[in-house]
């Protein structure tokens, strides 16, 4: 088969759902290229086909020595577009980490060749979103050492879009759940500290032997990052120098304002920390880092396809716990608003309650005699007592309520009243006979 008129396929190296990449050779330098192309059903797809050529032009403007190398790119009339990487042999990073071939300054090493190419790729405005251990690739050199190289520009965004890019993408989740940031995986909009939280997690992984978040449902995953804080590195690698720790969890901050500024900035710090790393270094040989002949070198559009299909799927749940979360913020914020509505109202009627509270008291103080005394040696009261005390409730204020005052009579025992109980008699405790009065 030939693409273009120029690219013999040699050789299938992986497959996926979204595209195939081969080992491929040009017919006419001869050079040995991996040509990735879409496959089948999303030739004539245009947002995937502008994504892969999107891909090609991102990572030819950047041109530094840690991404990878866009040899070439075009239309075929018959495969649809195409892109030609370098051909890439050695292992990546998710290898070496499954292996455990690396040592922590190795690891560290690593860490700054990423966020070498990183800083450069911030610097063209370039945010790559999809940072992850199979993204980083690791090349033989001699003596055991290593080169990087950053694949899979295919998510890449340009920090400055225009507006029918921005239209297409707003609310859709790219990346692979695990390293992607909490802004990233609730579908925000996103500047290149998103890139720093996916390396954070990437150095989490090799350090602590696990992501920083290790739910394996997508859907729980995603809510924990949107949700929970990152845990701290010391709580798997207590044994860490602290300096090496802040690095890493700075990095994973939750809000992108309390992550390190840029890659730059985050490079050099890791650096600094990485003196503070003592042991011996583990290296590797040439046929360790070739064992794991190149199998892919752009996955995202390879082997993601059943992780897009599930990023795809998850947004709706993700942003209905979002949704919630908003719900519960604003009915807690309209139950202060009411409780603040309340007492302002009380501070605001207050004064006029307390002008009006003494002539209620006065009232009050007419109406609250709780009994009529009457003279021990009289067996009952006298018509003139009555009339007295007929003249002074004629002078008293209108009650505001029917009080029943009560008359102790000496020696006299009234029946009970229903619905009360009796009390007892004797001569230490006279009975108390009701009497009604109605005014």
């Amino acid at each position: 088969m030939i693409v273009d008129g120029k690219y013999d396929i040699c050789q299938r190296v992986a497959a996926g759902g979204v595209g195939t990449v081969y080992r491929a050779r040009h017919r006419f330098t001869g050079r040995q290229v991996a040509l990735k192309l879409l496959n089948e059903q999303y030739t004539r797809d245009k947002i995937m086909s502008e994504r892969f050529l999107r891909e090609a032009k991102a990572a030819a403007e950047i041109g530094h020595p840690n991404i990878v190398e866009v040899v070439d790119a075009g239309v075929d009339e018959a495969v649809g577009v195409y892109v030609a990487f370098d051909f890439l042999e050695g292992m990546d990073l998710a290898d070496a980490y499954r292996r455990k071939l690396l040592s922590i300054r190795q690891i560290l090493d690593v860490g700054d060749g990423v966020l070498d190419a990183l800083a450069a790729a911030h610097q063209a405005g370039i945010i790559h979103r999809d940072i992850k251990p199979p993204n980083i690739f690791l090349l033989p050199g001699e003596h055991g050492s290593f080169s990087v190289r950053v694949l899979d520009f295919g998510a890449a965004k340009r920090q400055k879009v225009s507006v029918e890019e921005s239209l297409t993408t707003f609310g859709t989740v790219i990346g692979t759940p695990a390293y992607m940031s909490p802004e990233q995986a609730s579908g925000q909009s996103v500047d290149p500290r998103t890139d720093i939280w996916s390396v954070g997690a990437v150095l989490f992984r090799g350090l602590a032997e696990r992501p920083p978040f290790a739910e394996r449902n997508p859907s729980l995953l995603l809510a924990c990052i949107i949700r929970d804080t990152a845990p701290s590195l010391a709580e798997f690698r207590p044994d860490l120098p602290m300096e090496l720790i802040s690095v890493i969890d700075k990095s994973l901050a939750r809000d992108p304002a309390h992550r390190w500024p840029s890659a730059q900035a985050m490079r050099e710090a890791l650096m600094q920390a990485r003196a503070s790393v003592s042991g011996a270094v583990a290296t590797m040989t040439p046929e360790q880092l070739s064992a794991s002949y190149v199998r892919r070198v752009e996955p995202n559009l390879v082997e993601s396809p059943s992780i897009e299909k599930t990023i795809q799927a998850v947004p709706s749940s993700i942003l209905a716990l979002q949704r919630k979360q908003q719900r519960k913020r604003m009915a807690g914020a309209l139950a202060v608003a009411v409780f603040l509505v309340v007492i302002l109202a009380f501070l605001w009627f207050r004064p006029a309650m307390q002008r009006e509270q003494p002539s209620a008291s006065a009232a009050t103080a007419t109406i609250s005699q709780p009994t009529v005394p009457v003279a021990s040696n009289s067996a009952a009261p006298t018509m003139g007592s009555a009339s007295a005390t007929s003249s002074a409730a004629s002078v008293s204020p209108i009650p505001t309520r029917i009080h029943i005052p009560t008359v102790v009579v000496p020696g006299v025992v009234a029946p009970p009243v229903k619905g009360s109980r009796a009390l007892p008699t004797g001569s230490q405790r006279p009975p108390v006979v009701p009497i009604r009065e109605y005014e």
